[in-house]
């Protein structure tokens, strides 16, 4: 078992690197070529498109992943990707129907028309790219959707330099991703094509009331999780402060994401199909603690160490990447990175309420999280813009993950490692400080000082682990199987 999770992890984890590379080469190239004014409204499009599209799923990927994973040995895996395929074309449709009446209406959304008909068009293709994703997912086929991300992510960054380069502005970049979403879909279609029974009878009543039930409750979490987790300070930005603020935060906000879905999400986004194979097997919790709590020790080894760097080296991270005029957006990506990298370790526990049924109490708890962001959201981002709209994110993520982690503990006696991680933890704020004593001497060159330092908190990170003897016999050994399979590659 243990073998078969490594192996997804690390087909999921090139699977995240391709996409992380790529959205960070496009967010590079848009904010230099175009400038914090048209980066904020490109920031704002993409933010619409990605919302409207969680709208439109809401709990339709993680239900399709949980009980496609749960009935992988029989047919009815298949009839539900069926039914995922159909939902998918119907759903994506009637959105864009809706989103042309808002439009035509002259409801004040922050961007220009043209820019509007762009996301409208793009919106069925990115609603049936998420739910084919799900589909594999449940499958835990990762081969597949790493090859699929091999197509889609370098196309996408050709596309977008090529318009850069040409002189286009917003409207063809947008364009040319939108493209990119179309050709995505074909070759998620083909992905799934002997996954998917196009023409079978219909699911059995019991299963049927089951996947309604939790389709209704994963509806609300996404719906809340939209406000505690996903970006909806960009719209309150967009209403009480300016294009390049929203950039600010858009921009950090895709940084801090994809760090946390690198590593972590490797690890996180097997976990969950993983759960529901063990728990659909016996339905006892003691079957999946074990495969819990090494996710959890492994999230911690690699998220908090990259959530480290990413907080004491963002400045000259920032100024090489994005330009002196980013400078602004740098404690904004501190919080972001410290919230996000406190996150990526409890979405093992979120992973472990999906998979075995329990997500009430996620739906129950961001209930209360999602009026406290929204409360601070109306203190903060007025004064402080898009530095307050991190910090009220930050505190509202925070305390979700506390309240996830506690849960598990708690309620299920699923224990937390609280040890190794504190160990970890130890580690990481040894070579933090180590580091942040020695980056006012580094060079004034970014690039410089970014070289320096790096190794220097890897260096010290290493030995803080060594001290400290986080490592285990079953680390090393898997370390072991990782590193002898790539020099047999």
């Amino acid at each position: 078992m243990h073998k078969t999770l490594a192996r997804s992890t690390e087909l999921n984890f090139f699977s995240q690197l391709t996409v992380t590379a790529s959205a960070f080469v496009i967010s590079v190239a848009v904010a230099r070529q175009l400038g914090p004014e048209a980066a904020g409204i490109f920031g704002y499009c993409t933010w619409l498109l990605g919302v409207v599209t969680a709208l439109v799923t809401l709990g339709g990927p993680n239900a399709i992943t949980r009980f496609i994973a749960a009935h992988e040995e029989s047919s009815t895996a298949d009839q539900i990707a069926g039914r995922a395929v159909r939902l998918g074309l119907g759903v994506g449709m009637a959105a864009t129907v809706v989103l042309v009446i808002l439009v035509r209406a002259g409801v004040p959304f922050a961007a220009p028309r043209p820019l509007l008909w762009i996301v409208v068009a793009t919106v069925p293709w990115a609603v049936w790219n998420t739910l084919l994703l799900s589909i594999l997912t449940g499958r835990r086929r990762f081969d597949r959707i790493l090859l699929l991300q091999l197509l889609q992510a370098p196309l996408g960054v050709a596309a977008v330099l090529l318009c850069l380069w040409r002189g286009t502005s917003v409207y063809g970049v947008l364009l040319a991703m939108g493209g990119v979403a179309c050709f995505a879909t074909g070759c998620g279609l083909s992905a799934v094509r002997d996954l998917v029974a196009w023409r079978a009878p219909p699911l059995d009543t019991a299963l049927r009331q089951q996947v309604r039930s939790a389709l209704l409750a994963l509806s609300g979490i996404l719906f809340l999780d939209l406000v505690v987790w996903q970006r909806s300070e960009v719209f309150l930005l967009s209403l009480w402060s300016t294009a390049p603020q929203i950039a600010f935060y858009s921009i950090a906000y895709a940084l801090s994401l994809r760090a946390a879905m690198l590593l972590p999400g490797a690890i996180a986004g097997v976990l969950l199909p993983q759960i529901a194979v063990l728990y659909a097997g016996r339905g006892r919790l003691q079957d999946v603690s074990p495969t819990y709590q090494r996710a959890v020790r492994y999230l911690a080894l690699v998220s908090l160490p990259l959530g480290g760097v990413g907080v004491v080296l963002a400045r000259p991270a920032v100024a090489l990447a994005y330009g002196d005029g980013y400078e602004p957006m740098v404690p904004v990506l501190q919080v972001l990175v410290a919230a996000g990298t406190v996150g990526a370790i409890a979405a093992a526990a979120s992973s472990l309420l999906y998979g075995i049924g329990r997500q009430n109490f996620i739906l129950v708890a961001l209930i209360g999280l999602a009026v406290l962001n929204l409360a601070l959201d109306f203190v903060m981002i007025p004064r402080y813009a898009a530095f307050g709209a991190a910090i009220a994110k930050g505190v509202a993520q925070g305390l979700g993950s506390a309240a996830g982690v506690l849960y598990v503990s708690r309620a299920l006696g699923i224990a937390f490692p609280w040890r190794d991680v504190g160990r970890i933890a130890l580690a990481v704020a040894g070579a933090m400080a180590v580091t942040a004593a020695l980056l006012p001497h580094a060079p004034a060159s970014p690039s410089l000082g970014l070289a320096l330092c790096t190794p220097v908190f890897a260096a010290c990170f290493a030995l803080g682990l060594k001290f400290l003897r986080v490592m285990n016999r079953d680390d090393l050994a898997l370390w072991h199987r990782f590193r002898t399979g790539w020099q047999r590659r």
